[in-house]
């Protein structure tokens, strides 16, 4: 589905043309507030109290579990990825659409955009014509929920329309959208500590939205991107700590042939730039982490050397999001790339192959880094065969890499200074080395003590 997105959808329809403005959002009309977005923003609450208690008690619903979706088979559906992709679209380049401190929109103001109806249609389709089948999206026509509906006073078809938007708030694959609610009148834009993400735990998540009469006329729903905050100020930013400790041997960072060749231009910046926002990079085993969600876009893979120098100097703005990844706010020069990987063509963009010395490759992980993408490249982007088809010696390759990411890298080091960075990824090492170390003397003496203390005894 992603593949197809990419190619037929949403994506293709915004690089028509030629020239320098061709594929560029910031210019586009339609990310930029007109009277009518203002009027939403200001609407008294007896405009939006309908949709507001539909919305909350539908979201409410799928947190408690009363409804339950199948969210592997619902990330594969094409209407729910193209809904996704609008919405990370809309949320993430409309720089002067959305509101300055928070980056953020309401949800009266998403129902400004003929997309949005547009989207959540082409889902309701979906679920009209094949959900009582299929039960992707869960049972939601029982007699629990239509009486939950009646007791909260809330028309079931209303609370069934915002079933599409609430399985992409909240069961995207990249989990990375957010949700404010306000209670107060006048309005006003959220503080840091009022945003909910899909990494709390429902408990919690509940008692932030939870349903309550009294309050539903004054609530106001914020909706903002996760990973586009570079104009956050530094008191919003504070969920992206600690800094980035450099534990990864390589970060990788995805991007499309067209936009490589621009970045590789002589003629060009041949810098990653961060349009209006942060970079985004990713440990480089996410292509086995989370794998679905990084084949819906782009067919060249950037590969970082995090011992390189250079390279942790160019990431000393990097700082980690709760989900992972690592967001650098300064240019990167591709004089910092230690590789491009061709997913197309499953080997090294010529002349962009690895740069580090070849008896060097295995200890920074670049052979890792190319064994990742080749599985990548295979399973998901020539589709050629499936994971269990691959060669035993790569697959197995993968699988070791993979679990050893999750099972030791996937969080930072444990204890350490938020302002601290490590020198290397090796540091990480070093210290087991040493824990280890101190464990087999403090084993040695005790054996030699209790040695010593039978000789007395005797």
């Amino acid at each position: 589905m992603g593949k197809g997105y990419q190619k037929g959808g949403y994506q293709e329809q915004r690089h028509k043309g030629k020239g320098k403005s061709r594929g560029k959002d910031r210019d586009d009309p339609r990310l930029r507030r007109d009277d009518d977005i203002e009027r939403r923003y200001n609407a008294p609450p007896s405009a939006t109290s309908i949709n507001a208690t539909a919305f909350i008690l539908c979201l409410a619903l799928y947190v408690r579990g009363t409804i339950e979706p199948i969210k592997e088979q619902l990330q594969g559906l094409e209407c729910f990825i193209l809904f996704s992709k609008w919405l990370s679209w809309l949320l993430r380049h409309g720089k002067t659409l959305l509101h300055p401190s928070s980056l953020s929109l309401t949800l009266n103001e998403l129902l400004h955009f003929p997309e949005f109806s547009k989207h959540t249609n082409n889902c309701l389709t979906y679920i009209t014509r094949h959900n009582e089948n299929t039960g992707v999206y869960g049972n939601f026509d029982t007699g629990e929920v239509r009486r939950i509906c009646k007791d909260e006073r809330v028309n079931f078809e209303s609370m069934r329309y915002f079933i599409p938007f609430v399985t992409v708030t909240w069961f995207n694959d990249k989990g990375r959208i957010q949700l404010a609610v306000i209670n107060q009148s006048p309005v006003r834009e959220p503080h840091r500590n009022e945003w909910i993400t899909t990494e709390m735990k429902e408990h919690d998540v509940d008692e932030c939205i939870r349903h309550r009469t009294d309050l539903m006329p004054q609530q106001m729903y914020f909706f903002r991107i996760q990973s586009g905050h570079s104009h956050l100020s530094a008191e919003q930013r504070e969920e992206l700590s600690p800094p980035y400790d450099f534990r990864h041997n390589t970060l990788m960072h995805k991007t499309t042939a067209y936009k490589w060749n621009q970045i590789k231009n002589p003629e060009g910046r041949r810098q990653v730039i961060p349009f209006g926002r942060d970079i985004h990079f990713a440990p480089t085993e996410f292509l086995y982490h989370d794998p679905e969600m990084l084949r819906q876009y782009g067919e060249r893979i950037l590969i970082f050397n995090m011992h390189d120098p250079a390279t942790r100097e160019a990431f000393a703005t990097a700082r980690e999001t709760v989900n992972g990844y690592v967001l650098v706010s300064e240019p990167v020069s591709i004089d910092v790339i230690e590789g491009v990987f061709d997913l197309e063509a499953g080997t090294w963009d010529i002349p962009w192959g690895p740069k580090c010395r070849p008896g060097l490759a295995e200890q920074y992980g670049v052979n890792d880094a190319e064994k990742l993408c080749k599985y990548f490249s295979k399973v998901y982007q020539q589709e050629s065969c499936t994971f269990d088809e691959l060669e035993p010696n790569l697959q197995n390759a993968v699988i070791s890499i993979g679990q050893h990411y999750l099972q030791n890298l996937r969080y930072p080091v444990p204890g350490t200074p938020g302002f601290l960075k490590a020198d290397t990824p090796a540091t990480i090492v070093s210290a087991a080395v040493i824990l280890l170390c101190i464990t087999s003397i403090v084993i040695t003496f005790k054996t030699l003590k209790e040695k010593s203390y039978k000789k007395v005894t005797k």
